[in-house]
């Protein structure tokens, strides 16, 4: 690809990277600490930034699926920012032994780092939802939106470990290599089959933040003691 470390690919691909190793310690360190308030805050703080990240991310998505809709029948588009991503990610892969190799690796580990991300920013979310004891209710869509995610998570997870394994990404999104990869229908499946997944799971995230934002849990500044939430606390 003609790339060294100091071209923008692997650099945007390492601050990734970076980012969400930064997550999963802010993550750890919200937890070890989510007795006291600088606890609170990395959660809250991370739990805004994973939503925000999801937001961007499923732009994406969205300009992707439109090009599918206008042009059904070619290669789906990824914007420039997301294909140098995806060359620094092959760039920095390219040592990874195993089968498969080119972009398609960098695009596998680009979008379960990125959904990794998102999920991080749940789970700090769902931590601070049960340390600030929030209504049942508003629990309820946190645990919504940590399922969605957490299977989406494990999506990408399988399809970059089985095309690493394998040279073929095998997952829910391609049919576990049951028709033809270089069948046209094949990523036009994929292309709506994340589409709807990153809809529904940005959904959930956006209305769990809202949730917690009325029931004060992020951007209050009034303290709550943990509590168990109100359809989990035993019967008396």
């Amino acid at each position: 690809m003609g790339l060294t470390w100091t071209s923008m690919g692997p650099m945007a691909a390492a601050a990734l990277a970076a980012c969400l190793a930064v997550c999963l310690a802010a993550l750890v360190g919200g937890w070890v600490m989510r007795r006291s308030s600088m606890g609170e805050r990395l959660l809250g703080t991370l739990a805004a930034f994973g939503i925000g990240f999801q937001v961007v991310h499923f732009a994406e998505h969205i300009i992707q699926f439109g090009y599918w809709v206008l042009h059904p029948d070619r290669k789906p588009y990824i914007t420039p920012w997301a294909t140098s991503a995806v060359d620094g990610f092959a760039f920095w892969c390219q040592t990874v032994p195993g089968a498969g190799g080119g972009a398609a690796r960098g695009n596998e580990v680009l979008h379960f780092v990125g959904n990794s991300i998102f999920l991080a920013g749940l789970v700090g979310m769902y931590l601070l939802a049960g340390r600030r004891g929030v209504d049942a209710s508003s629990f309820r869509s946190v645990r919504w939106a940590l399922w969605v995610q957490g299977i989406h998570v494990v999506e990408h997870a399988v399809l970059t470990v089985t095309f690493f394994a394998t040279g073929e990404a095998l997952g829910m999104s391609t049919m576990f290599g049951i028709f033809d990869p270089t069948d046209s229908f094949v990523p036009s499946y994929r292309v709506v089959w994340h589409f709807v997944l990153n809809l529904v799971a940005t959904a959930f995230g956006v209305w769990a933040l809202r949730d917690l934002r009325r029931a004060g849990a992020i951007g209050g500044r009034r303290h709550v003691e943990p509590a168990v939430p109100v359809d989990l606390a035993p019967s008396v």
